[in-house]
């Protein structure tokens, strides 16, 4: 079968830190990967029919990321990768309840219930995305010694078959195209950040970023029917006319004059703006911006939201630019009172006072208001043309992208 596969040896890992590694150094693409064979029975082996780029991707790809993500990353060496994925059941194993022919989204975080653990602490609370499992420890049952070695998550959606557990695949209704389905992996990292961090309908809300999570951010707030006046910073033209359409009340550009964005956010706010000895200016006070989801999570965006958030107010850092901060003033924090969180993967959630698990909400959502996401796929290619895809999504200025998928259809 076609597909990538990520390689990661102590020779690549040195080159590309001291920024000798050519390009895509980290990757084997081969058109004859054997297909996976299923080896349990809570196994199930499908075919991938679209599968999403993740920024998050590029920077495993790169090596560009915190040293903490090999914590959670596979014992197998080279593994397969791409977590945003539909597919079709190809095979199964006795008794499961999905068949051949079943179309499905993958979770691609392994969790105490993907092999029929007993629930770990984390589990038990229904925070799958810290699974003891994902670091290689089960629960010491007969169980257990099975599936060794076990650690990390499940990907596969740069190949044309994957392996996953059958907890970990939901069906997707029938009137859910592939091109929208492909998107409920991000969909549900963004569910999680706001049922995590529930903003009231009179919260002011900035969004930094407009790529896919930013978007989605935006989705997520109006699907659980939240009135927040919502502020969108979209770097690119294209990003920001989509940030209108899903529900965005404003769309800035974070492109240009940093000081004109700060002013203008504080105008917006009524907001009292200051000037410390050579930096920018900063919001200060308890009015302003009640809360800002960081799409982003890059030493500059980290900065914008210390500038820009108010008195007491709370940033939630979802996207990870991975790169650790040299030049964030934390300081801020303090003086500002700033409750600062991350967020990250997804996880049993609660709505309504009702508890949820957010692959099945979005699924129903998309099944109702598909045409929302009709726009966010705008490039598809073949596994094979893969550094083309890569390349796209990296000149978004230039190629207007927003999701990117590889395409096996």
């Amino acid at each position: 079968m076609k597909g990538i596969y990520f390689d990661l040896k102590m020779w690549k890992i040195i080159l590309s830190k001291l920024r000798l590694a050519p390009k895509f150094l980290t990757i084997n693409y081969k058109d004859n990967w054997a297909i996976p064979k299923i080896t349990h029975n809570s196994h199930v082996l499908v075919k991938t029919l679209n599968a999403g780029i993740c920024g998050s991707d590029i920077h495993q790809i790169d090596l560009d990321m915190s040293y903490y993500a090999s914590v959670l990353s596979s014992p197998l060496n080279p593994s397969p990768i791409g977590h945003e994925v539909v597919g079709i059941v190809e095979k199964t194993s006795k008794n499961s309840s999905l068949k051949k022919g079943d179309r499905v989204v993958l979770n691609p975080t392994a969790h105490c219930a993907s092999y029929g653990f007993t629930p770990c602490p984390s589990c038990q609370k229904g925070d799958w995305q810290h699974c003891y499992t994902l670091v290689g420890t089960g629960d010491n049952s007969e169980r257990e010694s099975s599936f060794k070695p076990f650690k990390g998550q499940i990907y596969g959606g740069f190949t044309e078959y994957f392996l996953a557990f059958e907890k970990n695949l939901y069906k997707v209704p029938e009137n859910v195209p592939n091109y929208v389905a492909v998107l409920t992996e991000p969909f549900t990292v963004a569910l999680h950040a706001v049922m995590r961090n529930k903003p009231s309908d009179t919260d002011s809300i900035i969004i930094i970023g407009a790529g896919t999570i930013g978007l989605m951010t935006i989705v997520a707030i109006r699907t659980l029917g939240i009135k927040s006046k919502i502020t969108s910073i979209a770097r690119y033209s294209h990003q920001a006319e989509l940030a209108k359409q899903l529900g965005a009340d404003t769309v800035l550009t974070s492109s240009g004059d940093k000081e004109k964005l700060y002013i203008t956010i504080a105008d917006m706010h009524n907001s009292l703006l200051v000037t410390p000895l050579m930096r920018k200016s900063y919001l200060y006070g308890t009015r302003g911006p009640d809360i800002i989801f960081d799409s982003v999570g890059s030493q500059t965006t980290i900065n914008d939201a210390f500038h820009l958030i108010r008195s007491g107010g709370t940033i939630i850092v979802m996207g990870m630019g991975y790169s650790i901060t040299k030049n964030v003033d934390w300081a801020i924090q303090i003086y500002k009172e700033v409750t600062l969180t991350g967020t990250f993967l997804q996880s049993i959630g609660e709505v309504d006072g009702k508890v949820v698990d957010p692959y099945e909400l979005a699924l129903d959502f998309m099944a109702n208001h598909g045409t929302l996401f009709e726009q966010f796929v705008t490039h598809r290619y073949p596994i094979d043309e893969y550094k083309k895809a890569f390349a796209t999504l990296e000149d978004k200025a230039r190629t207007q992208a927003i999701k990117v998928i590889f395409d096996y259809t």
